[in-house]
C-alpha cells in the first residue's frame, strides 16, 4: 500500500512540473504554448507590439515612392511618371519648429491608385466608421539632410494627377491621414484613420491634350498639409450595415495578420480589425454588398494569403478563411489585380 501511494505521489509532482505550474494564475494571452516556431505561436494579444511581424509585412508591401529634388527657395514644378505633377511655391516650407528653409530639398511621393494599392499599404477607405469611395491617395514627404519638413503657414502645394480610368468623379474632397505615431517612416501605424480637410469644398478636375493626340483628365488637388492625403467622398451615411466576423487558425492573430473587405462595385476597401475577445477579425460591412474579403500574413520569413468572395452581407456574420502559403512576388501580384 506504501508503495503504491508512494508512485502515485510522485505521480502527481510530474504532472505538475510537466504543465504550466501548480497554482498558476492563467494568462492574458490565449494558447501561450513556448515554441521557437513563429508557425505554432498561437497566442493573441490586446496591442500590436513593436516587433511584430506585422511591421514586416507592411514594410515588405509598401509603394515605392517617386523622388526628386528643388530648391526651397525658387519651389518648382516637377513631371512625375504616370502623368503626376507636383507645383510647389517659393518659400512655402519651414522646419518642424517652424523656421524657414534654404536649400536643396528632396520630395518623395507614394501614390496608391488601385484597391490592391491600399491593402500595400495596409489601409483602408474609412474616416469615422463611414466608408469612403476613395480614387487614389498619396504620401507625400518632403526632407532635408532626413529631417521631415512642413508647409509654412497659409502655403500649398498643388497636385495633378490623371484618373487611372480617364474619368474622374464629381464631388471628391481632400481626407488627410491622421497618424498615430508623428512622421513614421516604416511598419504597421496600428492608430491611422482618415479625417476630411476642414475645407470641405470639391477637387477641382482638369484635362488635357496628351502627347497621343487623346484628352487626358484627371484632378487638381490643393494639399494644405504633407503626409497622407487622398481624394474621396463619404458613401450613403444611412446605409443599413450588419456586423462580420471572420475566423482563421489561431495562428494568424493580430501579430502577423490583417483582413480587408475589397468592394467589387466601387473603390472601397475596409478593415477588419481584429477583436480580442472573441480571436477574430471584424467590421460593419453595408448590407447587401458585395465583397471580396482578404487577409495578408507575414510569418517569419512566409507568407500567407486568404481570399474569399462575399455575395451576400444579409446572411452570413460568420465566415472562415484558409490562408495558403504564398511567395511575396505572387502576392503582390495578386494585389494589382484587385
Amino acid at each position: 500500500m506504501k508503495t503504491n501511494k508512494a508512485h502515485f505521489f510522485f505521480a502527481c509532482l510530474l504532472l505538475c512540473g510537466l504543465g504550466t505550474g501548480c497554482g498558476k494564475e492563467l494568462s492574458d494571452q490565449f494558447g501561450a504554448y513556448p515554441n521557437t516556431n513563429p508557425l505554432n505561436d498561437t497566442t493573441w494579444s490586446r496591442v500590436i507590439g513593436t516587433n511584430a511581424q506585422i511591421h514586416l509585412l507592411a514594410d515588405s508591401l509598401k509603394t515605392i515612392p517617386l523622388v526628386d529634388s528643388f530648391s526651397a527657395e525658387l519651389g518648382d514644378t516637377l513631371n512625375f511618371p504616370n502623368n503626376l505633377e507636383a507645383r510647389i511655391l517659393p518659400q512655402s516650407l519651414v522646419t518642424a519648429t517652424g523656421q524657414s528653409v534654404q536649400g536643396k530639398v528632396k520630395i518623395s511621393i507614394a501614390r496608391n491608385e488601385s484597391k490592391g494599392d491600399w491593402l500595400r499599404g495596409l489601409q483602408g477607405t474609412t474616416s469615422a466608421n463611414h466608408v469612403l469611395e476613395s480614387d487614389g491617395n498619396f504620401l507625400i514627404r518632403i526632407t532635408q539632410q532626413g529631417q521631415e519638413l512642413k508647409l509654412a503657414p497659409n502655403s500649398t502645394l498643388t497636385l495633378r494627377f490623371a484618373n487611372k480610368d480617364n474619368a474622374p468623379k464629381n464631388q471628391l474632397q481632400v481626407f488627410y491621414g491622421q497618424e498615430g505615431s508623428s512622421f513614421m517612416g516604416s511598419g504597421f501605424d496600428t492608430g491611422f484613420s482618415w479625417k476630411r480637410s476642414t475645407d470641405t469644398s470639391y477637387v477641382g478636375t482638369f484635362q488635357y491634350l496628351g502627347s497621343n493626340s487623346q484628352w487626358k483628365k484627371g484632378y487638381e488637388l490643393v494639399v494644405q498639409q504633407l503626409r497622407w492625403v487622398t481624394v474621396a467622398r463619404f458613401m450613403d451615411t444611412n446605409m443599413v450595415s450588419k456586423r462580420v466576423y471572420v475566423i482563421l487558425s489561431p495562428n494568424f492573430s493580430i501579430k502577423n495578420t490583417l483582413v480587408f473587405a475589397v468592394s467589387n462595385d466601387q473603390k472601397s476597401v475596409i478593415a477588419l480589425p481584429a477583436d480580442y475577445a472573441s480571436r477574430t477579425f471584424s467590421a460593419n460591412l453595408p448590407l447587401n454588398g458585395k465583397f471580396k474579403l482578404v487577409s495578408i500574413t507575414r510569418i517569419g520569413p512566409r507568407y500567407f494569403l486568404g481570399q474569399m468572395d462575399l455575395t451576400n452581407t444579409n446572411v452570413l456574420s460568420t465566415v472562415k478563411l484558409n490562408p495558403s502559403e504564398t511567395s511575396l512576388k505572387n502576392l503582390l501580384q495578386f494585389l494589382s489585380l484587385l
